[in-house]
């Protein structure tokens, strides 16, 4: 219903909100495929180990986390204005 009331068809409407979530969900899976290529070589066997590099990394994967946490975040609120947006338009339209 929303869709059309700002001047989207509804399976355009339904598309772009698939789009949207589909190009987060990617985003996010794009930071870990990082994340776990970091932790890959960040090891004693086979990897790029040493005394003095480890700690370094581990800060790295650390704030690889709390960017992906803040990135999550945003998502969400701007999954929640989407949401409180198209319910205002309904709640207009029952309105009037």
């Amino acid at each position: 219903m929303a869709a059309a009331k700002v001047g989207v068809g509804e399976d355009e409407y339904t598309l772009l909100c698939s789009e949207f979530k589909s190009a987060q969900d990617d985003f996010i899976a794009q930071i870990e495929k990082v994340k776990s290529k970091i932790e890959q070589v960040n090891c004693k066997d086979g990897g790029f180990y040493a005394e003095n590099l480890t700690p370094n990394v581990e800060k790295l994967l650390t704030t690889i986390d709390t960017i992906k946490g803040a990135i999550e975040q945003v998502q969400s609120s701007e999954n929640e204005t989407i949401d409180s947006f198209q319910r205002a338009i309904d709640n207009v339209d029952t309105c009037c």
